[in-house]
């Protein structure tokens, strides 16, 4: 989305509000963590999987104010951070990577906050 959408504010990309970004980005290392300590991240249930990656008002079970998809967001975070340093990276090249585990390895995803 940064590549086709330079310059796009990010709310608009992923269809947050303000406000819902910015519960994001305050409660991106939670958010990290409980994905990790409840091994959400390697998941098959549909049940996990719908509740974080599909739309809707808000992610069930999470304080109040987190909104609806932040699979994708966290998602989204990681190869952010991997193309950061990648930047040698074309998009095509990163489309054709199918190992999600290196991605991840490489990006050297770590939340700030």
């Amino acid at each position: 989305m940064d590549r086709f959408l330079p310059g796009t504010p990010d709310e608009l990309k992923i269809g947050y509000t303000p406000d819902q970004l910015e519960w994001c980005r305050e409660n991106e290392k939670s958010l990290w963590k409980m994905m990790i300590d409840q091994e959400l991240l390697y998941s098959s249930d549909p049940l996990v999987n719908r509740k974080f990656i599909q739309d809707g008002p808000f992610t069930a079970g999470l304080p109040e104010g987190a909104p609806a998809m932040l699979g994708r967001w966290i998602g989204w975070q990681i190869v952010r951070s991997y193309m950061k340093k990648h930047s040698e990276t074309d998009l095509l090249h990163l489309f054709e990577l199918s190992d999600s585990q290196l991605i991840l390895s490489q990006s050297g995803y770590k939340p700030k906050r």
